[in-house]
Formats: structure tokens, sequence, C-alpha cells
């Protein structure tokens, strides 16, 4: 069974494009075993690529600090997980029985005009 999403984002005002970000975990983060993940979608604020941030248990079971995680275009600090693109959640996705999810705002023009198709799942 299929536990995380690939996604693909589209802006129709300004053309950016993104491929292939995870959403969710894998089998195996979710069976339990320490050596899966979670990706979440967060947007860098310096070169405001939208990113897939990956999560590894031994990250979420920190007591009061979050992991430093970078950005994979620029090595820049990402903010936390899910605080720039709140909408784009499983629980979301799965509602919208295989439409289009959208209209979420465009890291580069900020128009609400980012579209966010489902394009494979990963185990």
């Amino acid at each position: 069974m299929s536990t995380g999403l690939l996604l693909d984002a589209s802006c129709a005002a300004c053309g950016y494009e993104v491929r292939n970000l995870a959403l969710g975990a894998t089998a195996r983060f979710t069976a339990g075993a320490p050596d899966g993940w979670l990706a979440v979608i967060t947007e860098c604020p310096v070169c405001r690529e939208m990113v897939d941030a990956v999560l590894t248990r031994d990250d979420l079971a920190r007591s009061g600090s979050q992991p430093e995680l970078r950005c994979p275009h620029c090595g820049s600090v990402l903010p936390p997980p899910n605080q720039s693109y709140p909408d784009l959640t499983i629980a979301r996705i799965a509602n919208s029985d295989g439409r289009p999810i959208g209209p979420q705002t465009c890291p580069y023009c900020r128009e609400p005009a980012l579209i966010v198709q489902v394009v494979g799942t990963f185990e």
C-alpha cells in the first residue's frame, strides 16, 4: 500500500513549475521502522523554491528543537515544514478525488494561481 504522494505544481500566472515533490510517509515510517521518513512541503525563504523537507523519526523525536533543514537549491535554512503550504496535506489531496488542487499562492509571483496535481506515489 502506498503512503506517499508525488506532486507537480505549476503557476498559471508566471509559469513557475516544480516536479516530483514528495508528500507523506514511507511505508516503513508508517510501520514504525526507524529508517522510514516523512516528507512535507515548504518554501525556501531565500530562493523561493517549493521543496520537500524530509524528516526522520529521530528528527520528530527531538523535544523542544526542530531539525535544521536546508534548501537543496541554495543551501539556506528552511522554515518549519508546512508553514508556507498548510493546505498541501495528505487529507486535502485525498479529498480532491484526483482533481488538481488549488489555487495555492505561487512562491515566485505571489498570485493565487499555483495548481498542484498528483503524478505518482512512493512506498
